[in-house]
């Protein structure tokens, strides 16, 4: 029993240790004539996190908000089925 446990230490070790390639990109920027591009490139997380929070307040209103009415829901799932065309359109995934 003791040569199991010393087994499944020794295989964790070399999973552990197992280097893998990592791959890296560099993206340069002509300063200040592409200002806009890297600030685009720069935010872009935070375009990321906006996309998510506005897609998860709909989601939310939808699913939470018991006063909407038909009308007011009809408008949501309209601007959902939207916003998830341009999402798709432009190869983003949230």
């Amino acid at each position: 029993m003791q040569k199991d446990v010393v087994d499944l230490e020794l295989k964790c070790v070399n999973v552990v240790n197992v280097k893998r390639n990592s791959m890296k990109a560099t993206l340069e920027f002509n300063l200040p004539e592409d200002n806009e591009e890297f600030n685009r490139a720069v935010k872009s997380a935070d375009y990321y996190v906006c996309l998510f929070d506005f897609y998860q307040y709909l989601r939310r209103e939808m699913k939470y908000n018991e006063s909407l009415s038909e009308k007011e829901r009809n408008i949501i799932l309209k601007v959902i089925d939207t916003f998830n065309e341009i999402l798709i359109n432009n190869g983003i995934e949230i």
